[in-house]
């Protein structure tokens, strides 16, 4: 039952996003974040592998989707890094051309992974879910995928998101612009 005494506030933490820099990309995708049954990290896998496509993952992976992830990661074109520092998951994300997850439920707001792509100019490839197609423009700054043959387009069109776009899309989600809709709704808490 619905309460209309009740508001719900919600606001995104904000990244640091660094000053634009054109960057030699290397074809690849990146995938880094939990990996359990509903980011679908299996599918990427063996998308990658049946196109030939180099794929690396990052992250914990749950322990009920281990079989799955794992029967799909073959390390010829399918890698997986395990956890990584910081670091090495900002030198991953210059480097390379493609961030992408396959969500199979709605997400209220971008994920810091999407956000820290955008930041360092790799275009997305991620299901239609949740927020993603407000943030998602096709050809833009990365592509809506839903099955294997959107996904094999994607890939064929790569190089079409400009890099400019995809920093300009994680300026909306700057630490800065983050703390200004944070003030905005702590003063309509505290002043109704």
């Amino acid at each position: 039952i619905k309460n209309p005494q009740i508001k719900i506030y919600e606001f995104i933490l904000g990244i640091d996003v660094p000053p634009f820099e054109l960057r030699d990309k290397q074809d690849m995708i990146f995938q880094c974040s939990n990996h359990y049954p509903e980011i679908n990290s299996h599918i990427l896998a063996r998308w990658c592998k049946n196109n030939r496509i180099t794929a690396l993952f990052a992250g914990p992976v749950s322990k009920n989707y281990e079989q799955h992830f794992f029967n799909e990661i073959d390390y010829k074109y399918t890698f997986y890094l395990g956890q990584i520092r910081e670091e090495e998951k900002i030198k991953i994300l210059k480097q390379t051309k493609v961030y992408a997850g396959l969500w199979s439920h709605p997400i209220n707001g971008p994920t810091l992974g999407v956000k820290q792509a955008l930041a360092y100019n790799c275009s997305i490839f991620s299901t239609p879910m949740g927020v993603m197609p407000e943030v998602i423009k096709n050809g833009i700054n990365g592509y809506l995928i839903q099955n294997e043959n959107d996904f094999v387009n994607a890939w064929a069109n790569r190089d079409v998101p400009s890099q400019l776009e995809c920093h300009n899309t994680a300026s909306n989600y700057s630490t800065e612009k983050m703390a200004g809709s944070f003030k905005k709704v702590i003063n309509e808490i505290i002043n109704g």
